[in-house]
């Protein structure tokens, strides 16, 4: 994905001097000029994604402590639960499919947004789709009923419960109590639910801060970071980030070989010894992966790697020194060494386009 952002602003001739984590953005957003000292948690509930990140504020240093998030997990979840419900209750009520006719399909997606929103400020709000089909006879029907903000928190509360259990995974890598906590930013239009609101002031012992708007934050804060990396600019700051996923290769049975652990620091660079597996083999292909499950399946491909021109010796007689290298972006770059002959290659782990 960072790689694709780097693509896409080369092809409209915009230079991509830097990319950041959107929690990252936003805590520099909220913590920039304050002279603060503090551990904050950003809880970032957006439309498509979760993300959460802990980072130690110190003055002009921003350090990322630990991060994690659901890249399949955001505010359209909550808008499909509603829209799964009324269709649901309108076919058990009319016997008919409205999931097969995409016009019907739209007005009510568009309409449980809105009610959702709506229901962030207001116990109770109407869904009200009129002529949204007709019987087999003709006869327009309606789609009429009132939706509850207790309706909407039963049908939601299980997406809930999964960003608490990122939340707490992400807490106990960094090896924080709630108690420590200074404070809690909320980013993301999603996060303006009570629901979320509430549990998370019952986790903390402390109501979420006021200090960052949740829809600007992330703009604000990366806009701040690029006013940093001018030359001429006055305001001097150091990110120190992690990478939010384990990386590493696939060993012989399909296991998963760690080379950067989860909430490793970056940049970073590690050597890893490797050799060849039968006699006279004169390239050695790996494959990168990312994830935190033991077997590579479960995990993402970043990219195939070959290094060829080995020269030809008996099964594990060639050594190779493997470099993995990744940069301030956490984009990872890889360069092998036939330890022999110090014959280099290099290349560049890209996500492999499918």
């Amino acid at each position: 994905q960072r790689q694709a952002v780097k693509d896409a602003g080369k092809m409209i001739q915009l230079e991509v001097v830097r990319i950041i984590n959107e929690p990252t953005a936003a805590a520099l957003a909220y913590g920039i000029g304050k002279s603060l000292h503090e551990t904050v948690v950003i809880y970032d509930l957006g439309g498509g994604t979760f993300d959460v990140s802990i980072i130690e504020i110190r003055d002009r240093v921003f350090e990322v402590k630990a991060t994690g998030g659901d890249i399949f997990l955001g505010g359209l979840d909550f808008d499909q639960a509603m829209i799964r419900h009324v269709i649901d209750d309108f076919q058990k009520k009319h016997h008919i499919d409205l999931a097969t006719d995409p016009v019907a399909m739209q007005r009510i997606k568009d309409l449980a947004e809105r009610v959702k929103i709506d229901l962030s400020s207001r116990e109770q709000a109407p869904f009200n789709v009129p002529f949204v089909t007709m019987t087999p006879q003709g006869q327009p029907l309606n789609i009429d009923f009132v939706f509850t903000r207790k309706l909407l928190e039963e049908l939601t509360s299980k997406l809930v419960d999964r960003t608490f259990q990122i939340l707490d995974r992400v807490m106990e890598d960094a090896q924080l109590d709630p108690s420590k906590v200074d404070e809690l930013l909320l980013v993301g239009g999603q996060t303006r639910m009570p629901l979320v609101q509430k549990r998370l002031t019952d986790r903390f012992g402390k109501a979420p801060s006021k200090g960052v708007h949740p829809d600007e934050a992330v703009a604000i804060g990366a806009a701040l970071y690029a006013n940093s990396l001018e030359d001429n600019s006055n305001l001097r700051l150091q990110l120190l980030d992690v990478i939010p996923m384990a990386i590493g290769l696939e060993k012989a049975g399909g296991t998963f070989h760690v080379v950067f652990p989860r909430n490793a620091a970056i940049p970073n660079a590690k050597a890893i010894e490797a050799t060849t597996s039968y006699d006279d083999q004169t390239e050695v292909a790996m494959r990168i992966f990312q994830g935190d499950h033991a077997q590579v399946s479960h995990n993402e491909l970043l990219g195939d790697f070959l290094f060829s021109g080995l020269r030809p010796a008996p099964a594990g007689k060639a050594r190779l020194e493997i470099t993995f290298d990744v940069n301030i972006e956490g984009i990872l770059t890889m360069s092998a060494r036939d330890m022999e002959t110090g014959r280099q290659m290099k290349t560049t782990v890209r996500v492999t386009q499918h």
